[in-house]
């Protein structure tokens, strides 16, 4: 069903023209340069863009296109409401198109209203816009809402299309809230190293939510003047006391829950051109010589009469005038920032009421020379003071100088003895490599040299058994596990076979869990077998066996 709200018409009417002048510290809404959202948009200056399609839906107020190219255009220039105004507008002509849906979503994204908008980035989805495209904005409505998780999951759909500075910072900051410093700092290290100068105010907010307040006042501190820098600590003091929805209404909009108020851009990072010099007089000061009039009683009875000298208000201070933009954000609404300074122009200032004339003055005549100061030209004490106030903003600048040098020389030395311990641990670590290697080596070299005394003795030990024990061939005739048991078959084998084994010695070699009974040795492998071949013929079953060198055989003791 259409997006409605009460008296739709007339907030169209009457509302969204003032609307489009009031600018918000919002960020830039993503969705409003997705490619689903592509018109006739001037990325330089969309408030001509806007002026542009006013003027269509003058002549046309039922223009569907003009209708969401002025609610683009409104949220380019930081006016959530004008463009909500605008959206609904576009959905009472087509209720069911997913773009107009989507443009709702983002102008309540931007009005901090996340619950409402993450139904309706749901019906654009539904209605057919890709979820690359309203995901930036959808982020943020996650955020704005503690779900980090879906938020960083959407912000990282949007960059997978397209390279977007906003909701980088923006990804920067969901993971931030989540705790995760150094993959917050790793995101937005591409922007820093550009020297953007919206990732140094994302960086600071990246610290300041992490924990590090002091890191955060360092990084103001190199962009802003001492007592603006100094305010900021109170800023990054209090998030680390939020919960994650508070953090991100925090740090993206400037909206602390216990106030229920919003921190302006002034107040959040105000540029280093609003600071003024200490001690230079503004439009409400009073007369640089005023400490120099007498006032009370009048001393003594001689009497002058002289007329009350009007105070001058000192000549307005230009940098006080037209206030830079914060660093970032302005930047990318700096058309929008031009729209109003131009329509505050145009607001004629009321001319002052005249000042009374003040009654006479009665004071002592004084003699000597402080007659003079009575009696000096205020415009010559007016001048003198302009002097004084140049010279302080002077003696200020060549301060803030030396603080400056002072600081980059402590930067410097601390950069050169960083650069010397990394040395030192270096060279410390080249040593310890080295003895390190010389310790393995002189180890390897023992071990080899243990290796091989093992090898040559377990060699000398083998060549020595195999000159014992060389190699041999044998005729085995029996076998068995007990060898006290071979005598007894030895001598029922000679008893039955005398013809063969008359004259020959009995021996034994063990194998495995048995022994085997072999006469011999035999001079060749053939002789061997050809004594089996004798035992065949007289019906002796007998194999050929040969003792390698080293294997031990030796004679049957017989009893």
């Amino acid at each position: 069903m259409p997006f409605r709200f009460p008296s739709i018409a007339r907030f169209v009417c009457h509302v969204a023209p003032v609307a489009l002048l009031a600018l918000t510290v919002a960020p830039l809404p993503a969705a409003a340069q997705d490619s689903a959202y592509s018109a006739l948009i001037s990325p330089d200056n969309p408030a001509d863009s806007l002026s542009r399609y006013l003027r269509m839906l003058a002549a046309n107020p039922r223009d569907f296109n003009s209708l969401l190219g002025a609610g683009r255009a409104a949220l380019l220039v930081g006016d959530p409401q004008a463009a909500l105004a605008f959206y609904a507008r576009a959905e009472e002509i087509s209720p069911r198109n997913g773009r107009t849906k989507a443009g709702l979503a983002s102008s309540l994204v931007q009005m901090e209203q996340p619950r409402a908008a993450l139904k309706l980035f749901d019906e654009a989805v539904s209605l057919g816009v890709r979820e690359a495209d309203i995901a930036g904005d959808r982020g943020l409505a996650y955020d704005l809402r503690g779900d980090n998780k879906r938020a960083q999951a959407d912000y990282a759909l949007a960059l997978r299309t397209r390279n977007d500075d906003e909701i980088t910072q923006r990804l920067a900051l969901s993971m931030a809230i989540a705790g995760d410093r150094q993959g917050a700092l790793t995101v937005l290290d591409p922007l820093v190293s550009q020297r953007d100068r919206a990732a140094w105010r994302t960086r600071a907010f990246v610290l300041a939510l992490t924990g590090d307040q002091a890191g955060a006042q360092r990084a103001v501190n190199a962009v802003m003047p001492g007592t603006q820098a100094n305010a900021m600590g109170q800023f990054f003091g209090r998030l680390g006391q939020l919960k994650a929805p508070q953090k991100a209404l925090a740090v993206h909009f400037g909206r602390f829950p216990s106030e229920g108020r919003r921190y302006s851009d002034a107040e959040l990072f105000a540029d280093a051109v609003m600071a003024k010099p200490a001690g230079q007089p503004t439009a409400a000061s009073a007369r640089p010589d005023a400490p120099l009039v007498p006032t009370g009683t009048p001393l003594g009875k001689a009497t002058i009469e002289t007329p009350a000298v009007e105070r001058v208000a000192a000549k307005p201070d230009p940098a006080a005038k037209a206030p830079r933009r914060r660093p970032g954000a302005d930047e990318t609404n700096g058309a929008a920032a031009t729209s109003k300074s131009k329509t505050a122009a145009r607001t004629p200032t009321p001319a002052p009421a005249p000042t009374p004339a003040a009654p006479p003055t009665r004071m002592a005549a004084l003699v000597g020379p402080d007659a003079e100061l009575t009696t000096a030209d205020p415009a010559v004490a007016a001048a003198k003071a302009s002097a004084e106030a140049r010279a302080r903003a002077e003696a200020k600048s060549q301060e803030e100088a030396a603080a400056k040098a002072r600081a980059d020389a402590a930067a410097k030395a601390k950069a050169e003895a960083a650069a010397k311990a990394k040395a030192d641990a270096r060279a410390k670590a080249d040593a310890k490599a080295k003895a390190d290697a010389a310790a393995k080596a002189k180890a390897d070299a023992k071990a080899k040299a243990e290796a091989k005394a093992k090898a040559d003795a377990e060699a000398k030990e083998a060549a020595k058994a195999k000159a014992a024990q060389p190699e041999r061939y044998w005729v085995q005739v029996a076998s068995g596990k007990n060898k006290a048991d071979l005598p007894k078959v030895w001598a029922r084998l000679k008893a039955d076979k005398p013809k063969f084994f008359n004259g020959r010695s009995p021996w034994v070699s063990s194998w495995r869990a048995s022994n085997r009974l072999l006469v011999g040795p035999f001079k060749t492998e053939e002789e061997a077998q050809g004594f089996v071949n004798q035992l065949a013929k007289g019906g002796m079953s007998t194999i050929q066996f040969t003792s390698r060198a080293g294997v031990p055989v030796e004679k049957l003791t017989l009893k």
